[in-house]
């Protein structure tokens, strides 16, 4: 039964009057590999339902956060639309991790909140993918490996202020971020216009510090004053000898635009 299921649905999308449209070799591939993915979510439904194991599995090994690429992203996707807090709609020819996946991520997260969160001390979905997170997404799809062996990739991620917070000059605020396999992240007040001013370079330990901002504040590698407005977005960059900011390494930025008043 489970077999004519599954070719009823591939004698559908396959009538689909293709002769409507010239279809380039490229778009054949990415309608097959759609439906590879599709018939194996059907197959995972469906063993579910008469109580076997899920047909799909993947073992999480790589850290994950915003400009990842990859067929681990391609994973965490379908983990997500699986967890019914994302969807996509094709599978890309190398899947990109973006913000809408770092919300999906954080609806993770946040769901499993006890396992993931608390144990680390926080309240909130981060949207980066690291030890925790996997440790749950392997729990719940891991192809049963006795031991899944961890491989650390370069990663940013900038986890506040990330747009609508509220910042007094003179006070302190609770700068945060995370990052793998960096040394070193120099910190930048990014304006609207795109321009960035140089506050200072931070070590990959200080991940939680505070920030001060003052009326009048010059930055010291633009002509430009810091003064109330609610247009600021925070810049991170990787701080790499001889390589200058225009060379745009890895970096990371504030979601939306926050106050300083």
């Amino acid at each position: 039964m489970k077999n004519k299921i599954i070719l009823g649905l591939l004698v559908c999308v396959l009538a689909i009057p293709v002769l409507a449209k010239a279809f380039t070799l490229d778009d054949l591939r990415q309608q097959i590999a759609n439906l590879q993915v599709r018939v194996t979510q059907l197959v995972a439904q469906l063993n579910q339902q008469q109580g076997q194991q899920p047909a799909w599995c993947h073992s999480f090994i790589t850290n994950l956060g915003v400009g990842s690429t990859g067929d681990e992203v391609g994973s965490l996707k379908i983990v997500l639309e699986k967890q019914n807090v994302y969807a996509f709609a094709d599978l890309e020819a190398n899947p990109k991790f973006d913000e809408s996946l770092a919300s999906a991520v954080v609806q993770f997260q946040q769901k499993y909140a006890s396992e993931i969160l608390t144990p680390s001390g926080l309240k909130y979905g981060t949207g980066y993918v690291g030890n925790a997170t996997r440790a749950k997404l392997n729990k719940l799809y891991g192809c049963g490996n006795s031991k899944i062996t961890t491989t650390t990739t370069k990663s940013i991620n900038l986890i506040a202020p990330n747009g609508g917070e509220k910042v007094e000059f003179g006070k302190a605020y609770n700068f945060k971020w995370q990052s793998v396999g960096i040394d070193k992240v120099q910190l930048y007040l990014k304006f609207q216009d795109g321009a960035t001013c140089y506050l200072k370079e931070i070590p990959a330990t200080s991940q939680n510090t505070d920030l001060y901002f003052y009326d009048g504040q010059q930055c010291s590698n633009i002509a430009r004053t810091i003064t109330a407005g609610d247009k600021y977005k925070i810049f991170l960059l990787e701080s790499v000898a001889n390589v200058a900011q225009s060379a745009m390494g890895l970096h990371d930025e504030s979601d939306n635009y926050f106050t300083i008043n």
